[in-house]
């Protein structure tokens, strides 16, 4: 209980900031929605004390399995190997980052798990999404994964994370069901201590170039898009015709055509 403690007290204002100022889906063994960073730190403490994971919604949730909007975007890389082989993965997870830095002047985190790492590229700005639009949603963010991790090796990228809008990851310093604890690190894989979020928001993904991801993908009328069940190096060859009309109904509009108040600050 004394660890527990200890990790609470040590990564409190870290835990608060990555819930944030939405409502969330939360849990360990099963989940359940949240609009309270008081019960979100109570279940971490409960969970590290229990030596259990614990998880949360990477994106923000208006209601019990209904996404709010778009707040990062998530990658899940795993070693394949039965004892997880990370400097193969970390590899992989250097090359994304590169990717991301040079391409998209965007500065990911990057969290240690036992398997792999978790790779999270925030927006500068949460964007609502639509209620009914679902499907469509899904799509975007598919896309938008796709486009980041375009001419990275991804061999080791777990493709249940790709479109998959309700995913929970584990939350950042918590502990592992094996016992070990999921630390953010940097470019060489080293633990850092993180107290809050602010200069990965600040070098997330902005609006203009988010709007320039949309309108490429928009003109790019022929888009290579992977089946759920492919494997990550199986990328591209399945293709699927978009229709700009699509795009302009479905993403765009909704997208960029809202109201200021559909794009929250924090």
């Amino acid at each position: 209980m004394g660890e527990a403690v200890w990790d609470l007290r040590e990564h409190r204002s870290f835990w608060l900031d990555w819930f944030g100022p939405f409502s969330r889906e939360i849990g360990c063994s099963k989940s359940w929605f949240t609009d309270s960073s008081n019960v979100f730190l109570s279940t971490i403490e409960h969970s590290i004390s229990n030596r259990q994971p614990c998880y949360m919604s990477v994106q923000p949730f208006r209601a019990r399995d209904v996404v709010f909007g778009l707040e990062k975007v998530f990658f899940d890389f795993d070693s394949k190997t039965k004892h997880p082989d990370l400097k193969e993965t970390f590899m992989e997870v250097r090359g994304l980052t590169e990717r991301l830095r040079e391409h998209f002047d965007a500065e990911p985190l990057v969290v240690r798990t036992w398997r792999g790492f978790h790779v999270y590229v925030f927006l500068r700005n949460v964007v609502e999404l639509d209620i009914g639009r679902e499907n469509s949603c899904e799509l975007i963010y598919r896309l938008l994964q796709y486009k980041m991790l375009e001419r990275v090796p991804h061999s080791t990228l777990n493709t249940r994370c790709l479109g998959n809008l309700k995913q929970l990851a584990r939350v950042p310093y918590s502990l592992h069901e094996a016992g070990v604890k999921c630390l953010p690190v940097d470019f060489d894989g080293q633990p850092i201590l993180i107290d809050d979020l602010s200069e990965y928001r600040e070098r997330g993904i902005n609006q203009g170039l988010f709007r320039q991801l949309v309108e490429k993908i928009e003109d790019n009328r022929t888009l290579k898009v992977s089946a759920r069940t492919k494997r990550p190096s199986d990328l591209g060859e399945v293709q699927v015709l978009l229709s700009r009309n699509f795009f302009r109904s479905s993403m765009i509009y909704f997208m960029f055509q809202k109201t200021a108040s559909k794009v929250f600050q924090y």
